[in-house]
């Protein structure tokens, strides 16, 4: 399902896509910087830290889930599937990023090859007032899409 307003397409398929996709386009936020990492990353523990090394994403990190048509039009699965916040070491966040990727594998649902999980700096000592700004923003952003 695609969501349009003057223009702009916006498939629903993943957090994490839907981040990347709006990164450029979006002038009051900021888009984190971010990792996606695929079920194909996951099949090599080495080259898999070296990634996170090379992405500098292994301090202060939240690993979040992005499970393939995790938050579409019609349906949502919030809350359904692990995210691990405030995680440092690149080992912690390996072990973290199998955790997560295992959370979709739940109540039957069958694991796709688009999953994906992304890494992101973990927010911390953020005041009420930038947090609300932050949902607010999100907020104008939905209801423009």
């Amino acid at each position: 399902m695609d969501s349009k307003k003057e223009g702009l397409i916006l498939e629903f398929h993943s957090k994490a896509n839907t981040l990347k996709y709006l990164k450029d386009k979006v002038k009051y936020s900021v888009i984190l910087p971010m990792l996606i990492i695929s079920r194909n990353d996951i099949t090599n523990r080495q080259r898999l830290k070296e990634l996170i090394i090379e992405n500098n994403m292994f301090d202060n990190v939240i690993v979040r889930s992005s499970a393939w048509g995790e938050d579409i039009p019609g349906s949502t699965h919030a809350g359904e599937y692990l995210s691990v916040i405030d995680i440092s070491g690149v080992n912690a966040v390996v072990d973290a990023i199998y955790k997560v990727f295992n959370s979709y594998d739940k109540n039957g649902r069958k694991k796709e090859d688009n999953d994906t999980v992304f890494i992101q700096p973990f927010l911390k000592d953020c005041s009420i007032q930038e947090l609300s700004l932050l949902v607010s923003q999100v907020l104008v952003l939905i209801v423009m899409l």
